[in-house]
């Protein structure tokens, strides 16, 4: 097999080393990276647009018949393979799939494929054309309809593909690139295929085709990138909300109900091991009730923001407080006895007190608002968090019967009820 590089076949070369690498480059980050259907799909129809490349760059430039028949076949091939790989990848791209289509694209194809390797003479001879500026044989009676069958099915594609398109602005504008390319190509070989080979109209030098084809991948290439980029980003965000509200109660910015026990969980294991100068602290706000039932849940909202606020406000970096649901509030003070414990839940309740009325617009009944608060320290009391808990609840509540806006510190607990001192 003899060539020597023509003119003609020039372009056709850089775009098949091109083609071939981007085909590489995907086929590579599907197999080792991340297995995406859209990369086999693409890196298909580049492997297509390669033979198509690879045939015609070298029938253009052998120099004996068989090896130019041997290219050209070659190159119909590969041109009736992107038929069928170019429908699969839009299809990809709109996420829109006929498979009586792509059944009868697929036999299209082989049957194209069949035609052309035909021994007979009805579409390429063992003739080379003299006429041509680059190696070429003669044609067969059937090479036109070969040809025109190529062009029309090409070209309905396209079309389909453009229409597709227009459906999805993100879509059309990440595929912009390669729709110009191929509309551009598609020009080219109708002139060349029909008017030239067939008509001897024209002797075109140079393809732009491959070239542009190509590069508009890469273009293609970085918007999906970007557009991934954009999409991770996205992903990255929503996972921060979601954690947010899996750590923090969205109305009292406070720590969540779920965080705060499993912090709680750790605290009081530690507990059992060594030392620990802990204290719970359980807050619930008196009044509460009236605000719903007077104003409406909107400022029972508000109530819960402001002791939100304030417990931010009073509290030590080293607290964690959380909202355990409702009006109620627990808070977890880290190497803090009970006595110091009593005297942050005193602030807290005047600080709350102090400010709650111009939350609430100065709504007369926001006097009547104040905290209990119950009590417990760990090395008092040692247990479980849900036994430390409700130990804070009964000190909460003997507050509350001892007539409301105190904090109770839990002293006893006996099998018939418990027994607390302020």
């Amino acid at each position: 097999m003899f060539i020597k590089i023509h003119t003609d076949s020039i372009s056709s070369m850089i775009g098949l080393i091109i083609s071939l690498t981007f085909s590489l480059y995907y086929l590579t980050t599907f197999f080792f990276y991340k297995k995406e259907r859209y990369h086999l799909v693409l890196s298909a129809f580049l492997l297509s647009m390669s033979l198509y490349l690879a045939g015609y760059s070298f029938y253009s430039s052998a120099l004996d018949a068989p090896s130019v028949l041997f290219w050209t076949r070659i190159c119909y091939s590969g041109g009736a393979l992107i038929i069928f790989t170019s429908y699969v990848l839009s299809s990809e791209i709109l996420d829109r799939y006929n498979r009586k289509l792509t059944g009868f694209l697929a036999l299209t194809a082989c049957l194209l494929i069949f035609i052309l390797y035909s021994p007979s003479d009805a579409v390429f001879t063992e003739i080379l054309n003299p006429e041509k500026t680059h190696s070429s044989v003669i044609k067969g009676p059937l090479f036109p309809f070969i040809l025109i069958t190529m062009l029309v099915l090409d070209f309905l594609l396209l079309i389909r593909f453009i229409l597709g398109l227009m459906r999805d602005k993100e879509k059309l504008h990440l595929i912009t690139p390669i729709l110009i390319a191929l509309c551009i190509w598609m020009v080219e070989a109708t002139i060349d295929g029909i008017f030239g080979a067939y008509l001897g109209l024209t002797d075109k030098k140079y393809s732009l085709g491959p070239f542009i084809l190509v590069f508009s991948l890469a273009l293609n290439s970085s918007r999906y990138l970007e557009k991934k980029h954009r999409k991770l980003i996205q992903v990255m965000e929503e996972n921060r909300k979601i954690s947010e509200s899996l750590i923090y109660d969205k109305l009292s910015t406070l720590y969540s109900r779920e965080y705060f026990l499993k912090t709680l969980e750790q605290r009081t294991a530690l507990s059992k091991r060594r030392e620990v100068y802990d204290c719970l602290m359980f807050i619930d706000v008196d009044g509460f009730k009236s605000v719903n039932d007077q104003m409406g849940h909107e400022w029972g909202d508000k109530v819960i923001q402001h002791l939100g606020k304030t417990l931010w406000s009073c509290s030590r970096q080293t607290d964690i407080c959380a909202r355990y649901g409702g009006d109620e509030f627990l808070i977890l003070l880290e190497d803090c006895g009970s006595k110091d414990a009593l005297h942050i839940a005193n602030n807290i309740n005047a600080h709350f007190k102090k400010d709650i009325k111009e939350s609430l617009e100065n709504w007369k009944g926001a006097d009547q608002l104040s905290l209990s608060t119950g009590i417990v320290e760990f090395m008092q009391w040692p247990g479980n968090a849900a036994d430390l808990i409700r130990r804070a609840d009964q000190a909460m509540y003997e507050a509350k019967k001892k007539g409301k806006n105190r904090s109770v510190i839990y002293s006893k607990i006996q099998e018939t009820g418990s027994t607390v001192i302020k």
